[in-house]
């Protein structure tokens, strides 16, 4: 599947080499990088079969890209657009160099890259990666940090990395980015997440932290919960995994009006409505589903769908019973 054009500036896009004769497909995408790229200098470091899958969106100062891709090797020449790309190694092998100097990115690693200079990023296996293209207008009182980091390795444990790489990655996850509003939103959280990341001055990282960074961190932690809603999950774990203190989480959440043991709860709490109304699931002990979706304590759990939805289990099961239109 093909929705990217060549010179394509707005809106959401993927790249499938799926859609494409095998010859064909490292050659179009050559072609979309360097619509995009110009002067960029695109090769295959071995031969065989070549497979990407990448999804696009472009945002107000900036384009993101998130997805798979096969061994290749990439570089500018310096095209002087005004541009620098943070990029984030998923999964798989990397190499960034920029400077006349060369690093290995691991994975969960990030690089950063100005393109008013030779660099590049290469795969030299197959791998999965996020990238990060920006404007220098849009960064305004940390440009200056942004240049001057270019060409280096930013660790996976870097402040707000984390947190940064998966925000984006949710975008492709759902319909997120709807209207221009949430688009400029996001546009503005990830500046914010990037003024963390490259280690802006004490007053641009307090207004980032307090503006873009919590609002996007309340995101990316409800994203994690729903997703993981059903397993033993906790306040430490989840502040572990994305970088940041449980005390991080705890602020961020109750600005939004949460908890997060109340975001826990609701996210069981649905699964176990949806299942109940699941004619899939007219077999299974109200208990059973409880347990299934996260729950331990079945008095309590009774006691929190109660509350929360007004009904019984078995009030909200009974009044489906009969619906001729229930999910299958």
């Amino acid at each position: 599947m093909v929705n990217v054009k060549a010179g394509q500036t707005t809106g959401i896009g993927r790249f499938e080499t799926d859609a494409f004769a095998e010859k064909d497909r490292f050659p179009a995408w050559r072609e979309i990088i360097m619509a995009r790229h110009p002067g960029a200098i695109v090769k295959r470091p071995v031969e065989g079969p070549f497979h990407a899958s990448v999804a696009y969106w472009a945002l107000p100062h900036m384009y993101l890209s998130c997805g798979h891709i096969g061994a290749v090797l990439n570089s500018v020449r310096g095209d002087h657009t005004g541009h620098f790309s943070l990029f984030v190694n998923l999964g798989g092998s990397a190499i960034g160099f920029q400077r006349k100097h060369e690093c290995d990115v691991g994975p969960g690693d990030g690089f950063l890259m100005a393109y008013d200079e030779h660099g590049g990023f290469n795969r030299p296996t197959d791998g999965a990666m996020l990238g990060i293209r920006v404007s220098h207008d849009a960064m305004g009182p940390f440009l200056q940090r942004a240049l001057e980091g270019s060409g280096r390795r930013i660790p996976r444990n870097a402040e707000g990395l984390n947190l940064l790489s998966r925000y984006v990655q949710l975008f492709g996850e759902g319909d997120l980015l709807t209207t221009e509003r949430v688009r400029g939103l996001a546009s503005t959280h990830i500046l914010d997440l990037l003024a963390l990341v490259l280690g802006a001055a004490a007053d641009v990282r307090e207004l980032a932290g307090k503006r873009g960074g919590r609002a996007a961190l309340v995101q990316t932690v409800a994203a994690h919960v729903k997703q993981n809603a059903q397993r033993t999950i906790t306040l430490e774990n989840v502040a572990k995994r994305f970088g940041v203190s449980p005390r991080t989480i705890q602020r961020a959440l109750a600005e939004a009006g949460i908890t997060f043991t109340d975001m826990v709860h609701e996210s069981r709490l649905s699964l176990v409505y949806r299942m109940l109304t699941n004619r899939r699931f007219d077999r299974m002990h109200v208990g059973d589903i409880a347990l299934e979706a996260g729950f331990s304590d079945i008095s309590y759990f009774n006691r929190l769908f109660r509350r929360h939805f007004g009904k019984t289990p078995n009030d909200v099961r009974n009044s489906h019973l009969a619906e001729p239109g229930r999910h299958l």
